[in-house]
């Protein structure tokens, strides 16, 4: 595709017959992609800053960081990253976007462990901001593939949506505060991002249960705040 002189975003969607992508587009800035697993070839794309992606099919641990290597490799300066997680294959390791600096962690329903949230983070060692969609459900026996001590440096604020009490999310969350040595701001929400309704059982009992447990393990300097 391409040269496009001129194109600066760039959306496809559910384009059932698409096998393969290639973009020269010297000025594009944004690309979203929501489909199924296709070749790409993103090479000639200097100002592309921002991707999302979603592969609305199950893929295989490999395939995903096939996939996550060409985005590394071919758009070094990557800064903001949406990634939809649709399954629970979890790759070993990911590989590293140093320019990264805003990632949104979009879980499926489908997915019940967050190996992958961690592991993200320990890809991208300059991230400041942090979004997640939590699952709607997690295992929380599942046992994760990543290391159990980690540190990060540069992380300033994380918001992590549909937050439901699981003793894996209170987990993560309390490893975030503890891990993340620049954080200053935390914000927990029981709702979808971008919805208005609040569960009613979070109202009942979750939120001061998570107000309790997470507030005994924040730092001073971080401000929580619990919707």
């Amino acid at each position: 595709m391409g040269p496009f002189l001129q194109l600066k975003i760039l959306n496809v969607r559910h384009c059932k017959q698409l096998v393969e992508i290639g973009i020269c587009a010297s000025n594009l800035m944004e690309f979203r992609y929501l489909g199924q697993l296709i070749c790409f070839s993103l090479r000639e794309v200097p100002k592309l800053l921002t991707v999302e992606i979603k592969i609305e099919e199950d893929v295989c641990d490999i395939s995903s960081n096939h996939f996550l290597s060409m985005l590394s490799k071919d758009i070094p300066q990557l800064h903001t990253l949406y990634f939809h997680v649709e399954d629970e294959h979890v790759p070993e390791a990911l590989p590293i976007f140093l320019d990264l600096k805003h990632l949104v962690l979009i879980f499926s329903n489908k997915s019940h462990t967050l190996s992958w949230a961690t592991l993200f983070l320990l890809a991208s060692p300059f991230l400041e901001k942090f979004q997640v969609q939590l699952p709607g459900h997690l295992n929380d026996s599942a046992k994760t593939k990543v290391p159990k001590e980690w540190v990060h440096h540069h992380l300033k604020e994380v918001e992590l949506f549909q937050f439901g009490v699981y003793k894996k999310e209170i987990k993560f969350a309390t490893n975030l505060l503890h891990n993340a040595k620049s954080l200053e701001l935390m914000k927990i929400d029981p709702r979808v991002s971008n919805s208005s309704r609040v569960p009613f059982d979070w109202v009942q009992s979750g939120r001061e249960k998570t107000i309790r447990l997470l507030r005994k393990e924040t730092r001073p300097g971080i401000k929580l705040e619990v919707e």
